[in-house]
Formats: C-alpha cells, structure tokens, sequence
C-alpha cells in the first residue's frame, strides 16, 4: 500500500453535510454508498436535479415534486404498528406524469413511486435513508379504483 491509503480522506459528500470522520481510502466506497448525503436524482420524470439524499424529502415538498400524504395510526402493539394512509389522485395528470407520493413516519421519510407500463401500474415503496433503516418497515400497498385502471381514483398503503 501506498503513502495515498494511509492517509485519512474526507467523504466526498461532505460539502453536502456529511460530518463522517475522515477514513482509509479503502473505506471510503463503502461509506460514501451508504451515505445520507450521498447524491441522488430526484425521482420525479419532469425534475432533473441530483439532491442530497438528506435534502430530498425536502425538495420534493418545496419544489413540487412529489404529492405528500398523510398517515393514520390504526393500531399499535408493542412491535408492530398499523399505519393507513389513504387519498386520491388528484387528476389523470398526477398518474400520467409519474409523481411520487412521499410521506413521513415515526422521523422516516418514505417514497411510493408509480411506473406506468402498457395497461399496467406499478407501485414501489423505498425509505429516504439507510439499508438498516428500510428493514425496520414492511410496506404492503393495495390500490383501490372505482373505475378502471387508466382512470385510477385511490389507493391505499398499510404496514
């Protein structure tokens, strides 16, 4: 090895807030793909922007990016938590362009994406943080229409 990897090296996203303390550069990858602060592009089709993970949530509620939602808690036990969260979509527009869904619980910020292929609409839910994080939550999402699939009014989301 190097001089190089024995020296300590700052995360590449530290401009963007990452506070980790400077590491090995053999490390490095494997912190700054986990990172809070790493870049991301904003999942909205009509955004092009690459954000800060941590700054995300925020940018897609500020720049109106995403449609955000409401949660209910239904029941609780002492491990699981029953959540729904319920709403329209607010026009055909709103499913045609493809814009996200975003919601907060218990300090997690989460994202439901829909893709639209052929007849078919698919849904996706991710957390706006860590792999340890994401397996914290099981997401179940059941999608209710009054009509057919082109003309999808409701949807609902529980966990």
């Amino acid at each position: 090895a190097g001089i190089i990897d024995k020296i300590p090296h700052p995360c590449q996203f530290k401009a963007y807030g990452c506070s980790q303390s400077p590491l090995l550069l053999s490390s490095l990858p494997a912190h700054e793909t986990c990172c809070s602060y790493r870049l991301v592009s904003c999942p909205n089709i009509l955004c092009n922007l690459k954000i800060s993970l941590a700054g995300l949530y925020r940018h897609m509620i500020v720049n109106g990016c995403a449609s955000q939602h409401d949660l209910k808690v239904t029941s609780s036990l002492p491990s699981v938590s029953t959540v729904l969260m319920t709403g329209r979509v607010k026009n055909v527009d709103e499913l045609l362009y493809k814009i996200p869904l975003v919601f907060s619980y218990e300090g997690n910020m989460f994202l439901i994406i829909k893709r639209q292929s052929a007849d078919l609409i698919q849904f996706s839910a991710s957390i706006l943080g860590s792999p340890e994080q994401g397996r914290q939550f099981m997401v179940s999402i059941a999608v209710f229409s009054e009509r057919m699939v082109r003309q999808l009014t409701g949807y609902g989301l529980h966990w």
